[in-house]
């Protein structure tokens, strides 16, 4: 496929008012018209689009590299990272230190990418503190509870 004038002048007017657009532009009125250049713009544009789409097609079909990212940028939703998903035999059952260790373990071993390891480590502290936070609780109420009693007794 060629990229004749008209097609190429076709593309230069989609991609050159967004290449040079700023957001802190504001459309100024050309004086003695009723339109704004961005309406000249579109209206322009609106004329030409039917062409370039060709021009697209046509260029992404001889498998040139810039139509074929242009379709795929445009029409593609961009990937999305997921977790992996990990075998529960690598944490071990037991206590926390153990559990901790596992995870260390299996990433030194390479059964764990470290991010992995790193996720279930920070899981393994936050479950440490909660559990803290229970143990003080209830240690808290009985103070609390043998204390009422030795008034009371009083």
């Amino acid at each position: 496929m060629l990229l004749t004038e008209k097609r190429i002048g076709v593309i230069y007017l989609i991609y050159e008012p967004m290449a040079n657009f700023k957001k802190t532009t504001k459309p100024t009125r050309v004086s003695n018209a009723k339109t704004t250049p961005s309406q000249t713009n579109r209206k322009l544009i609106s004329k030409l689009l039917p062409d370039a789409l060709v021009t697209i097609k046509e260029a992404a079909d001889d498998g040139q590299p810039w139509a074929l990212k242009l379709i795929a940028d445009k029409t593609l939703a961009a990937p999305k990272p997921i977790s992996e998903s990990i075998d529960s035999g690598v944490v071990a059952n037991g206590k926390l230190s153990e559990r901790s260790l596992s995870v260390v373990t299996a990433a030194l071993n390479g059964q764990l990418s470290p991010t992995i390891a790193a996720e279930l480590l920070g899981s393994i502290g936050h479950h440490v503190k909660l559990v803290e936070s229970l143990d003080l609780l209830n240690r808290i109420e009985l103070l609390e509870n043998a204390q009422k009693t030795g008034y009371e007794s009083k």
